[in-house]
């Protein structure tokens, strides 16, 4: 048994301390909110009883005379078929956390039937069966825990067909990544006898979800899904000197007037309408950035200002109402190459903006 012991130690140490760090993080976080902390919790909490109940049925399927155990190896393996699937729906819950589907009853019908079925038909050999020696035998729906596991899984990539949220992108495409990867892992484990990489692998796949839910909370802005400022700025600095780029300078008008009157709910959605109808037009390579406030920049590569001015003046058509105001936006365009003063490209545009918001206003009055 101490040689089954030392493996496991092998095995699982360093995911076992990375979950344990990953759980002070999980704490210590201020940028996710704390329905998605908790999923991650829960998620962290599950994972570590795979591994321990795992670890478990390993060490005592030892031959009985080594000090194998075949009552404790059966709770073990009963174990970890009831609970395994629970970790594939904390990443549905974290995906989709705001989602009306997830909170339906019925979702939970799949983890609850799969809970039932390893502790009524384990007995009768469904999923393993434990022989006289101590052996461990797969059963004939020993795949049902892992099906169960990629519904959940599967529900992700449903629920990304209905979400047409840019920002959502990358989460679908980290976690077809993830799905890939634990397919591979459950067949080397199945088919080839390969161990103790189907967790490992979660750990890691969990620890990277929770960063790359920070890095896009840090680079994006909350209330649009665009980009923050400095990774704008960032864009023009690694700008080639042969390469042209239009800086629009966006600045929206009357939103004072909005917030002040009906609220800054009413505000916000004054912003999103602009974002959107800008959007809309579909400029090729081009990235709308949040300043700041009511203040964006649009970067759009390999198009002239003059190109782009059209563009812009379709979409004022296109910002819709709030409250009966009509929503409108200022702008000014200025072409920028690699190598140019980033900071004095920026005060011209902003300048020319301010020159064109002074006239609408000017005719507005």
């Amino acid at each position: 048994m101490r040689e089954t012991i030392l493996t496991i130690i092998q095995s699982y140490l360093v995911s076992v301390v990375a979950l344990c760090i990953f759980l002070v993080f999980i704490y210590r976080s201020v940028l996710l909110r704390y329905r998605v902390k908790k999923f991650f919790f829960i998620g962290s909490a599950v994972l570590l009883a795979c591994i321990i109940a795992e670890s478990t049925a390993y060490i005592f399927s030892v031959p009985l005379d080594q000090g194998g155990n075949i009552a404790i190896q059966y709770i073990a393996q009963v174990s970890l078929f009831a609970i395994a699937p629970a970790l594939s729906m904390t990443f549905t819950y974290i995906y989709g956390i705001d989602n009306k589907y997830l909170k339906n009853g019925l979702f939970f019908v799949p983890l609850v039937l799969n809970a039932l079925l390893s502790v009524a038909y384990s007995p009768l050999g469904g999923l393993f069966t434990i022989e006289l020696t101590n052996k461990y035998v797969q059963g004939p729906v020993f795949l049902f825990p892992y099906i169960t596991g990629e519904f959940y899984m599967l529900a992700i990539l449903i629920l990304s067909l209905k979400n047409k949220e840019y920002d959502k992108r990358r989460e679908t495409l980290f976690f077809l990544v993830v799905a890939a990867a634990v397919m591979i892992c459950d067949s080397l484990e199945i088919f080839y006898g390969i161990q103790f990489i189907r967790w490992n692998m979660t750990v890691f796949c969990l620890i990277m979800y929770f960063l790359l839910l920070n890095i896009h909370m840090v680079l994006h802005d909350s209330l649009t899904g665009v980009y923050r400022r400095p990774v704008c700025i960032r864009a023009l600095e690694d700008l080639r000197k042969d390469r042209l780029c239009t800086i629009t300078m966006i600045d929206l008008n009357g939103l004072k007037g909005i917030n002040d009157k009906y609220g800054h709910s009413e505000g916000d959605k004054a912003i999103l309408q602009v974002v959107k109808a800008i959007s809309a037009i579909g400029i090729k390579k081009s990235r709308i950035y949040r300043f700041g406030g009511d203040e964006f920049v649009m970067l759009s590569l390999d198009t002239p200002r003059e190109t782009i001015n059209q563009y812009l003046r379709t979409a004022q058509d296109r910002c819709g109402f709030v409250h009966g105001i009509q929503i409108s936006f200022a702008y000014g365009t200025i072409e920028f190459h690699g190598g140019d003063d980033i900071h004095e490209a920026l005060d011209q545009v902003d300048e020319r903006m301010y020159k064109l918001k002074a006239v609408m206003k000017s005719n507005y009055l």
